[in-house]
């Protein structure tokens, strides 16, 4: 035979694991829970990954590996203009940080495919900021 204060706890337990899924769900519906369309997107091992936003948040770009002349592989994308963010926005013009997983350096361009200004982030290098040169990557080698 239960106690009174048995029942007690085991009303107050089942409260709690009803109350839990429907506060997450009124948090989520309003949009004050992450999704996975919003998490920021860890760049993998040899990735090198364009951010919308400074400190690697806002949609994701990962730049294609294209094999050299010489048999090796690097990240490049001769031109940004027509390109998209995962989440469609226009890439060209719009990146604000950068993490270099490769093994290479990879160059910015203000003017595509190397003209204008240019900035570089080392093979192993995050760059949360692009300080001056944000928003103006038109070609990223």
């Amino acid at each position: 035979m239960t106690s009174g204060v048995e029942v007690t706890m085991k009303i107050k337990a089942l409260r709690l694991s009803v109350a839990a899924p429907a506060a997450a769900l009124a948090l989520a519906s309003v949009g004050l829970l992450a999704s996975p369309a919003n998490a920021a997107y860890v760049c993998g091992a040899g990735q090198v990954c364009l951010y919308q936003n400074a400190g690697y948040t806002g949609s994701v770009y990962v730049v294609p590996k294209i094999q050299l002349s010489n048999g090796l592989w690097t990240a490049c994308q001769k031109s940004l203009v027509g390109k998209k963010f995962n989440n469609g926005d226009a890439l060209d013009n719009n990146v604000s940080s950068v993490v270099n997983k490769s093994g290479s350096v990879l160059f910015m361009w203000e003017t595509a495919p190397t003209g204008g200004a240019m900035y570089g982030v080392s093979g192993g290098e995050s760059v949360s900021s692009l300080g001056s040169f944000d928003n103006k990557a038109s070609s990223a080698c």
